[in-house]
């Protein structure tokens, strides 16, 4: 074979490399079909990829082919079994590497940020509780003192019971979490149970009061489906919304409050918050006869019974959250970002112990955030928000009057640890052994 010849047919067995596949955990894509779609939204300047992940992709690319091409131009200069084998060889290899390249080690160099915080596992442990963890279970993001903690059994029967952080003492509850029936809203000692038991497409909802046992149905067809009631702040009452009759689309919605099993049924008028977004209770104080309600995802407005807006949160301008990642005192508020597609996930605050915010590293999600009563600590757990990697899970707890980091522990990967504050003088988190109380130093 001419010179030439061999250098043309090494340059397109070289090119076969576009035909390498790409076994991904959903899908398996050419190597030419992902470097083409890096083209073209980088020339739209649209995309996940910024510029200097697309232009690692392409130069990986070609300087496997580069290295393809003078292998195969040398292997061709003699073609015989041997040479072949060689040639086969060199192909087998080249779709491992790349598979690793593009599915891994690119992956990881773009989207996840080293970790290099030194553990800080400093606080004594006052005791632990095996075989249950804290689910994450909505509630009033008002903060409240001596809040009992919510917990479910790791094993079937999966009951929940409530922790009490002194003694690391568990006390069963008759409710279970399971595909039939979960809580969805908590209120001290007062849970909202939603029932939907197989076959069955109806669900049905009762209030648990966990200090007598009683279970208070709400009534059949109250709550319309798809709705989600909460409860008020005493656990006495219960709000949801509805469409307003009579008005047409848009649909107008308003909110109904009820005492649990009894009593007339108060209306609020949303009609100042509740045109031009998705609209959500968030809390219910009856004490005060008020409302917390979200427009949107990042807007909080406190509305009173009579329907006026007393007050709004200022919105943060650095973090993007959503009605469940507020954590709100009587003068202050703690918020972060509820996703982040590319950047880090970010937590802000305005406290009376101090202001700030931080950023996580790049690659992580936050799993739970927690206050202290006396607003001095802010607990968070992070997890990897990709499945690439073995990046461990991290619980950290920081000083919010300047955001020094005082405690941290590193846990296996997909940990998703919750955290909380019983009190000012302890901490609780989860592992995968169970809930741990940590004494505050």
């Amino acid at each position: 074979m001419s010179g030439s010849k061999r250098v043309a047919s090494a340059f397109i067995l070289s090119c076969a490399i576009y035909l390498t596949p790409l076994v991904g955990p959903h899908a398996v894509l050419l190597l030419g079909e992902v470097l083409w779609k890096d083209l073209g939204n980088a020339l739209r300047g649209g995309g996940e990829r910024d510029l200097a992940w697309i232009a690692t992709d392409l130069g990986v690319a070609l300087l496997t082919q580069l290295v393809l091409l003078l292998l195969l131009h040398r292997l061709l200069r003699r073609p015989g079994v041997f040479r072949k084998l060689c040639i086969g060889l060199s192909v087998l290899s080249a779709i491992v590497v790349l598979n690793y390249a593009y599915m891994s080690a690119i992956p990881r160099r773009f989207l996840l940020q080293p970790d290099t915080a030194l553990e800080r596992d400093t606080w004594p442990l006052q005791c632990a509780a095996h075989k249950v963890w804290m689910p994450q279970i909505a509630s009033a993001p008002t903060l409240s003192r001596g809040a009992p903690i919510w917990v479910a059994q790791v094993y079937p029967p999966n009951r929940y019971g409530l922790f009490e952080a002194a003694n690391c003492a568990v006390t069963p509850l008759s409710l279970a979490q399971s595909a039939a029936g979960y809580v969805t809203y908590v209120a001290g000692t007062h849970a909202l149970y939603l029932s939907a038991p197989p076959p069955t497409a109806h669900h049905s909802w009762f209030v648990f009061d966990a200090a007598s046992g009683t279970k208070t149905p709400l009534g059949q067809g109250l709550v319309a489906q798809g709705q989600f009631p909460i409860l008020s702040t005493d656990g006495g009452s219960v709000a949801w919304l509805r469409p307003v009759a009579g008005v047409t689309p848009p649909t107008q919605l308003e909110a109904v409050v009820r005492g649990v099993g009894a009593g007339d049924a108060a209306v609020v008028n949303l009609s100042a918050v509740a045109m031009g977004g998705i609209v959500q209770l968030v809390q219910l104080d009856t004490k005060a006869r008020e409302l917390i309600v979200a427009r949107g995802l990042s807007e909080l407005f406190w509305i009173g019974f009579d329907g006026r807006v007393r007050r709004t949160l200022p919105k943060p301008t650095l973090v993007e959250p959503q009605p469940q990642t507020f954590r709100l005192v009587a003068d202050g508020w703690v918020a972060w970002d509820a996703y982040r597609d590319k950047e880090s996930y970010r937590v802000a605050w305005s406290l009376p112990s101090g202001k700030g915010n931080l950023r996580v590293p790049k690659g992580r999600s936050i799993t739970s955030l927690a206050v202290s009563p006396d607003t001095r600590w802010i607990a968070v757990s992070v997890t990897s928000g990709i499945s690439i990697g073995s990046t461990p899970d991290a619980v950290f707890v920081i000083r919010a009057a300047d955001g020094a980091e005082v405690f941290r522990k590193y846990l296996p990967k997909y940990t998703r640890s919750s955290v909380a504050f019983p009190d000012s003088g302890r901490f609780v988190y989860t592992n995968l052994a169970g809930v741990n109380v940590l004494k505050i130093q």
